[in-house]
Formats: C-alpha cells, structure tokens, sequence
C-alpha cells in the first residue's frame, strides 16, 4: 500500500559509482567543485557516534582499478562484509547480489537497539548477463525486437543486450523487494531507503552503450514498515509530501537525519527534502549544471 513511496524526480550528483559513493557515503554536496570527500564527516561515523550498530554490506570490490572511496569512507563499520571479493583484479567477480541476502537477515535480526545497514549491490554494472543467475533470465533479444525494431541501428546482437540490462533490472528488483520484506516482517520500527547511484544508456535513442548526463535519473523510494509508521506518523506523512521534489541523492545524508532522529551540527535543513526549509535549487552532475 502506501508504505512504499516512490519518489519522481530524483538524480544522482554524478554518472560514476565513485563520484556519487563520495556524496552518498559524507556531507559533501553534489555543487562542489573543490573539497574532497575526506574534509567532510562521513555518513557511517554519524551513525555510530549517535549509538547505531553500523553495517556495510557490499557486493561490489574494496580495492583495485575499478574500487570507489566507499571502502575508506565505510572501514569504520561495526560489521563490514564484502561478499563479492577483495579486489577488482580478482577474477572471480562473479558473485550475484542475492550473496548478501544472509548478512542482511542476520543484521536485522541483531537486538542491537538502533541500527543503520548500508548495502551496495552490483546491480547492472556491465557485463549484463552475469548479473542475474542464468535461470532468472526473462526477457530475450525477440522479446525486445518485437518493440524496438524500429530503431535503424538495433540488431539481434544488441537487442540480447537490452534484454540482458532489463533482465538484470528484473534481478536487482527481486533483491530490494526481498530486502523490504525482512523490514516489513520486522517488529521494530524500521525503514528502506533505495536508490541507484547511476543508469546506463543502453541502445535507446541512438546506437550507444554507456553513460552520459541522462543516466543521472534514477529511481529513489523509500519503504516504511508499520511499526515506523505507528510510532512516527508525522514522518510517514512528510515522506508523501515530498515524492515529487527535485532531489539529489547528494543530499541523502541530511534527510536519513530526520528519518532517524540523528542531529549533528553539519546538518543543512535547505539540502533536506523532508524539511519545511528545504530550497529547491540546481544540480549538478558530475560538477556540471544539470539543465
């Protein structure tokens, strides 16, 4: 029902997973072109400072040529899993994302009094068809031919590549709706926040694979369950008032403060869409001006 909120208008502050692990992951926000993410106060030392039991839980690598800062930005964790592997130069990268399902469960099973659990999946990071196991395929290349054909430049070949992206879409899907039922299912008042660091381009309005300023679009909701809404209903109300404010997912950090009760002095009530002071103003992807 209306437990799951979805939001209409919300980007992401860059079109690389490390561009928008720096924003996410600390208060630095999505307009700065100076500053590093290291002079700001990270996401996971708030959380603990305010007495959460910390959980980072990644599918993607910690180190090596592809790694983002989400590694340093998370190490000080309580409980830090990297279930895919160690390095991107490991050959086995190979792990589907529902390799995290166990330390989810066993995370919201923990008594601990408050908790905050970031997981990072895999999701749709290329190659397409090794990130859904191969009996979850669902769509094939006929499937996306009999829509598409009337793009001059789609061939049988790329047309397995979309089915293969919408496939792994349909996978990533089935891992945040099993995540939402662990909260739901949850006696504690409890809620999920999710969101995609960046799309891919992938052959829909001109012969290209990839990323470009349009992939800063991306879906964004947040799940309460009923022990939340019972204990904080004001919240619940607030959430629907918000789903269709221009956000960056820049900002996250300000808004999982109300969300949670959390106060720091960095907090900026014009970067939180849940606030009455929240300002709509431009973004910026990749330190460009979104048009």
């Amino acid at each position: 029902g209306d437990s799951l909120l979805i939001f209409s208008d919300a980007i992401s502050s860059s079109v690389t997973t490390a561009g928008n692990m720096e924003r996410i992951l600390s208060f630095k926000p999505d307009d700065t072109t100076n500053g590093d993410w290291m002079n700001y106060p990270l996401l996971i030392d708030l959380f603990r400072a305010a007495g959460y039991r910390t959980y980072w839980l990644s599918n993607q690598e910690r180190t090596g040529i592809w790694s983002n800062c989400s590694g340093a930005m998370s190490s000080r964790a309580d409980e830090i899993v990297y279930a895919g592997c160690d390095s991107s130069e490991d050959a086995f990268l190979l792990r589907y994302d529902e390799v995290l399902l166990p330390y989810l469960r066993a995370a919201v099973k923990d008594t601990a009094s408050a908790k905050f659990i970031g997981m990072h999946l895999l999701g749709s990071h290329t190659s397409y068809a090794n990130r859904f196991p191969p009996e979850r395929r669902h769509f094939t290349g006929s499937d996306v031919m009999r829509i598409a054909s009337h793009r001059k430049w789609m061939t049988d070949a790329k047309a397995r590549t979309v089915a293969d992206y919408d496939n792994s879409i349909r996978y990533t899907d089935s891992i945040v709706c099993e995540a939402i039922r662990l909260v739901r299912n949850s006696d504690r008042p409890g809620l999920l926040v999710y969101f995609s660091d960046h799309g891919e381009h992938v052959y829909d309005s001109r012969d290209f694979v990839g990323r470009d300023i349009g992939c800063a679009d991306v879906p964004f909701v947040v799940f309460v369950n009923d022990a939340y809404r019972e204990a904080y209903p004001g919240m619940v109300e607030r959430l629907k008032g918000a789903i269709d404010k221009p956000i960056s997912t820049a900002n996250i950090i300000h808004p999982l403060m109300t969300l949670t009760g959390v106060r720091y002095p960095y907090y900026n009530a014009e970067n939180d869409f849940l606030s009455p002071q929240f300002v709509v103003r431009k973004r910026y992807v990749d330190e460009k001006l979104l048009k």
